[in-house]
C-alpha cells in the first residue's frame, strides 16, 4: 500500500468529482468496473469546494494497493478509519467534508480521497501542509499499515525518473515513457560500474548525441537531436551531489519487511508527529471565545493508540474499539465547540437525514416520476431557504449594533451551506432522471451547470 497526494486542488467540485465517480478513466476509456463510494459524502464535499471562495479548495490523492494486496471490505473501513485518525488529527472527521471512491478498473485496488480545504466551521484546513514533516507523517503512517496488514514495505527506487503529473495520467501524450526507458538504460550503467557519477552519466549523454541544456541542483535538462523542446530530468540520480555507490548499496539492502524493533520506532515517531498535528489542528480550530491556549503534554504522545487497536491483521477478524478515536483526541485536550460550529454541523446532518430518509423510502431502482418528485421536493426546500435569507437580508439592513450584524451573517453563511448542498443534490437527481431515461449517457454527478 501507498498514499500519493496530487497537486490539484483549486477547481470547483465539477472536475475531481467527474474524474473519481465518471464511468470513463483519465483517457476517456470506458471503466471496465465502476466507481464505488465507500466513506464520506460526495455531496457534502461538493458542496464544501463550492462555498469555499478560496484558492485553494481541496487535497485529493490516491491510496493504491499492489496485484496481491486485496483487503476486505472492514479491512478498507478500519484503514480509512485509521487515515482520518492521522490527516484529520485533534479534529472531528464529520468536521472536514470528505468522501472516498473504490476504483478497480485498472485491476488493482485504488482508493480515492477528495478532501476540502475548508472545515464546517469556516477555517481553511490542509490534510497534506508543505514540508518534510507532512513527508514523513505519511511515509511512517503506511509502513506502520505495510506492516501489521504482512504487505511488502514501500522501496524508492532511485534510479527512477521523476514524472510530473501530466505525464503520469497522460503517458500516450507526454515524455513519461522516454524518461523512463533512458532512467532504465541509465541506471543499468549504473548498477554494472560503467557510470559512477553525474558528470560520467552526462558524458553517456553527450556521447549519443543528447544536448545538455541546464545542469540545475536537482535536474538536468536535456534535448535529442532534430527536438525542439528539452526535456527535465528529475530524481536522486540525477542531482550534482548523488552518490552513486551509496544510492546502489542503499537499494540493494533495503528491506521489504520490518522487524520489531523497527516497527517500534516507526510507531513512536508517528506518535511524536500525529501529537504535533493534532495541537497545532486543535489551536488553529478552537473557537476565538476561548482565549487560553491549548495545553501540550508529550508524555501524552504514547496515547496514540498501536496500530492493533486499530483492528489492522490478517491473522484474526478486524474488531474496531469504541475508544479508538478517543486514543487519538487525547493527545491534546479538546477545545469545546462553538454554537456556531455546532449549529453548522447540526444543519449538514439535517440535510444528510433528508437524502438518507428519502433514499430508504424509495425503491432500488425509481421510477422517474420518482426522481422527478424526489427533485421538486428538494427545489421547494431551496426556495424556503431563499425565503429565510431574504428575511434575514432585512434584518441585516435594520441592525444596528456589530454584534447584531455577526450573528445574522453566520445564519446566512449556513442557510447558503445547506442550499448548496440541495443544489448538489439536485443536480444528482436530475442526472438519474436523464441516464434512466437515455437521453444522456453520464460521466459523474456535475457534468454540467
Amino acid at each position: 500500500m501507498i498514499i500519493s497526494f496530487f497537486k490539484s486542488g483549486t477547481s470547483d467540485s465539477r472536475s475531481p468529482v467527474n474524474y473519481v465517480m465518471g464511468t470513463l478513466d483519465h483517457l476517456k476509456n470506458e471503466r471496465s468496473v465502476k466507481p464505488k463510494e465507500i466513506g464520506g459524502s460526495i455531496e457534502e464535499f461538493a458542496a464544501a469546494v463550492d462555498f469555499n471562495h478560496n484558492k485553494w479548495k481541496y487535497t485529493s490523492g490516491v491510496i493504491s494497493f499492489r496485484d496481491k494486496e486485496n483487503p476486505t471490505d472492514e479491512q478498507k473501513q478500519v484503514i480509512l478509519k485509521a487515515f482520518k485518525m492521522v490527516y484529520f488529527a485533534g479534529l472531528d472527521p464529520e468536521s472536514i467534508p470528505h468522501a472516498f471512491v473504490e476504483h478497480r478498473d485498472k485491476g488493482n485496488l485504488e482508493i480515492h480521497f477528495l478532501v476540502s480545504r475548508m472545515a464546517t466551521d469556516g477555517k481553511s484546513f490542509n490534510m497534506n501542509p508543505p514540508g518534510r514533516k507532512s513527508f514523513e507523517i505519511t511515509k511512517s503512517f503506511q509502513a506502520a499499515i505495510n506492516h501489521k496488514m504482512n504487505y511488502d514495505q514501500v522501496v524508492e527506487n532511485p534510479f527512477k525518473a521523476h514524472l510530473r503529473k501530466f505525464e503520469y495520467q497522460y503517458p500516450s501524450q507526454s515524455n513519461s515513457k522516454l524518461k523512463e526507458s533512458l532512467a532504465s538504460s541509465l541506471s543499468k550503467g549504473i548498477m554494472q560500474g560503467k557510470i559512477n557519477n553525474r558528470n560520467e552519466l552526462i558524458n553517456t549523454l553527450e556521447s549519443v548525441g543528447v544536448e545538455i541544456t541546464r545542469k540545475g541542483q536537482d535536474y538536468l535538462s536535456i534535448k535529442f537531436p532534430n527536438t525542439d523542446k528539452a526535456i527535465r530530468l528529475k530524481g536522486p540520480m540525477f542531482e550534482s551531489k548523488a552518490d552513486y555507490k551509496v544510492l546502489k548499496e542503499v537499494f540493494a539492502n533495503e528491506s521489504k519487511t520490518l522487524t520489531e524493533d523497527q516497527y517500534s520506532k516507526n510507531i513512536y515517531k508517528l506518535r511524536e508527529l500525529i501529537g504535533e498535528r493534532a495541537s497545532f489542528n486543535q489551536e488553529r480550530h478552537k473557537p476565538r471565545r476561548l482565549k487560553a491556549r491549548i495545553y501540550q503534554d508529550k508524555k501524552q504522545f504514547n496515547q496514540f493508540p498501536d496500530i492493533e487497536s486499530m483492528g489492522i491483521t490478517t491473522n484474526k477478524p478486524i474488531e474496531i474499539p469504541n475508544d479508538m478515536f478517543d486514543k487519538l483526541t487525547n493527545i491534546a485536550s479538546k477545545p469545546e465547540q462553538s454554537t456556531n460550529i455546532e449549529a453548522i454541523k447540526s444543519n449538514i446532518q439535517a440535510v444528510k437525514s433528508t437524502f438518507s430518509s428519502s433514499s430508504e423510502n424509495s425503491p432500488s431502482t425509481p421510477t422517474s416520476s420518482t426522481n422527478s418528485t424526489n427533485t421538486e421536493s428538494l427545489e421547494s426546500q431551496v426556495i424556503e431557504l431563499d425565503n429565510q435569507a431574504a428575511r434575514l437580508n432585512a434584518k441585516l439592513n435594520q441592525a444596528k449594533t456589530e454584534s447584531e450584524k455577526s450573528n445574522i451573517r453566520q445564519k446566512l453563511a449556513e442557510l447558503l451551506y445547506k442550499k448548496t448542498i440541495l443544489n448538489a443534490k439536485i443536480q444528482m437527481e436530475k442526472m438519474r432522471t436523464a441516464s434512466k431515461n437515455g437521453s444522456i449517457k453520464p460521466r459523474g454527478p456535475w457534468v454540467t451547470r
